[in-house]
């Protein structure tokens, strides 16, 4: 037997025993891969094709190489579109892969093997099969038939088709993606272009040099499983994964460069572009928010960082809120390799806990506290004062005549009539001041640290305020004044809240008996 077929025969003999292994591994491992029996598939046949391929040229007579030309298209036709199957499931692409898809792709294949067969009977695939005169070697040559070449172009558009699907992917990959790309990638056009040598008669002896060549597709196989666990989990699925996750997740390498970033995360970080690769993410971090990125910490690699954060979107100018997650990235044996940061946009939830707080505590039509949570703070304020040994005043002050307001200009007249008066006496109080609606037209005013009268003071403040300051409408001007009284405790004294809310009632009604638009302060 002449050396370069044995030599032939020895390679395709391996890229079968592994093809075979191959196929063996992916039944046997557990794997998240979508595409795993299409992969099982591509390598069963491939083994099929190259083993009967290795008998084929160890064959001494014509009809020997009939029958392992029978045998290698138990496998050969079947490979192009399980390799076009298993490139729609890496790419991401999986939702094509459906059972009307499937019995249209393998229906040629199946009529293939059919064909060759019972070529004997038609000559569709082959329309003769001699052996080559003049050589030294048995060589079968042969003549195509009009099956060949829809086999032979449905063949390539299969590959062609998975090499644009690869490539387009390979645009938009990351760098980190790439490797497996590639691995397939040689899949493809190590083979077609091994035909084309074929065709084109530049083979040793004219031979097909595909079935060798397919060792060297398979080494690339396992290779691709050593290094980056391709059968695990799809790189270029779990990319798929990454980006079109909503929460935006940001790599980070171990001096806190960025490594990786999926696509919400630069729509939530407009400066997380491309060129944002192996910058420091304290950075980005500061220039985007204004704040310190302090939640990475490198030296407690097994705790997880929480908290939220609120930064103004630049394109609505409107605020947003986050809840960013700091969490340790390690590798298989245990070591740190760099973190995690997860942004899960809680925009709305802060919006509608704020809107609930506010309901809470303020009051819908003037925006000051309402009566529950005023009494809530101003018991700690009193109480505080009381340790401190402060003086603690309150000023309770209602609107005169206001049913006669209402009656005579309406409520929507009376509703602006109480909002004007909130603004008035905000203009006078003090921001430690608190201020709130006690009821109706009923307001109250708690001051720290003032003595009782000092709150008679200012309650005369906020007389001449109102009193000076009608209301204007469409309907014309709204005289208004209120009736004030106060309240208090000195230095060392000590009182409950409740016991001086009604002292300041007390002196409110002293003021509404002397005719109202005036202030009294209660007097043990």
């Amino acid at each position: 037997m002449n050396m370069t077929i044995s030599n032939y025969i020895v390679i395709v003999t391996i890229s079968s025993v592994l093809s075979a292994l191959l196929a063996i591994y992916g039944y046997l491992i557990k794997s998240s891969f979508a595409g795993m029996r299409a992969y099982i598939w591509t390598s069963i046949c491939s083994a099929i094709y190259t083993f009967g391929f290795a008998f084929e040229l160890a064959s001494d007579s014509l009809a020997e190489i009939r029958f392992w030309i029978g045998i290698e298209y138990l496998g050969l036709p079947f490979i192009s579109p399980a390799t076009l199957v298993l490139i729609l499931y890496f790419t991401g692409m999986d939702r094509f892969v459906t059972r009307k898809m499937l019995i249209w792709l393998f229906t040629i294949p199946f009529i293939t093997l059919l064909l060759v067969v019972t070529n004997e009977w038609h000559h569709m695939f082959y329309r003769s099969i001699f052996l080559r005169p003049n050589e030294s070697v048995i060589v079968a040559d042969i003549v195509f038939g009009e099956w060949y070449i829809i086999n032979g172009s449905f063949t390539f558009g299969c590959l062609v088709v998975s090499a644009y699907l690869l490539l387009r992917q390979w645009t938009h990959a990351k760098m980190i993606y790439r490797k497996q790309l590639l691995m397939m990638a040689a899949g493809i056009f190590i083979p077609m272009t091994a035909s084309f040598m074929y065709l084109l008669d530049l083979t040793p002896h004219g031979m097909d040099i595909v079935p060798p060549l397919m060792f060297i597709t398979s080494i690339l196989n396992i290779w691709a499983i050593l290094t980056s666990n391709i059968l695990k989990a799809a790189p270029i699925a779990r990319e798929r994964i990454f980006e079109s996750m909503r929460d935006g997740v940001i790599v980070l390498d171990m001096n806190g460069r960025i490594a990786d970033y999926n696509r919400s995360a630069s729509q939530m970080i407009a400066s997380l572009r491309p060129t944002a690769i192996g910058t420091d993410f304290k950075d980005i971090w500061l220039l985007h928010t204004g704040q310190a990125a302090d939640f990475i910490h490198y030296d407690e690699e097994f705790k997880h960082h929480e908290r939220e954060v609120r930064w103004i979107q630049q394109h609505t100018s409107l605020p947003s809120f986050y809840l960013v997650r700091s969490s340790p990235v390690h590798s298989r044996k245990g070591e740190l390799i760099g973190r995690t940061i997860v942004l899960m946009d809680i925009t709305e939830k802060a919006i509608l806990q704020e809107k609930l707080k506010q309901m809470a505590t303020i009051d819908g039509l003037t925006g000051i506290y309402n009566r529950a949570y005023f009494l809530e703070q101003a018991r700690l304020l009193l109480h505080q004062a009381m340790l401190n040994q402060q003086p603690f005043s309150l000023i309770l002050f209602d609107i005169d005549h206001f049913k006669s307001i209402n009656d005579r200009f309406g409520h929507d007249i009376g509703d602006l009539a109480l909002c004007h008066v909130v603004a008035v006496c905000q203009e006078q109080l003090s921001d430690s001041d608190l201020f709130g609606r006690y009821g109706g037209e009923e307001f109250i005013i708690c001051l720290p640290a003032a003595a009782p009268n000092e709150a008679g003071e200012i309650a005369e403040k906020l007389r001449r305020a109102l009193a000076g300051s009608p209301l204007q409408t469409q309907a014309g001007s709204v005289p208004l004044s209120a009736s004030f009284g106060a309240a208090g405790i000195t230095i060392a004294e000590h009182a409950e809240l409740d016991e001086m809310i009604r002292e300041a009632d007390k002196a409110l009604y002293q003021s509404k008996n002397m005719g109202r638009n005036a202030v009294h302060i209660f007097s043990k």
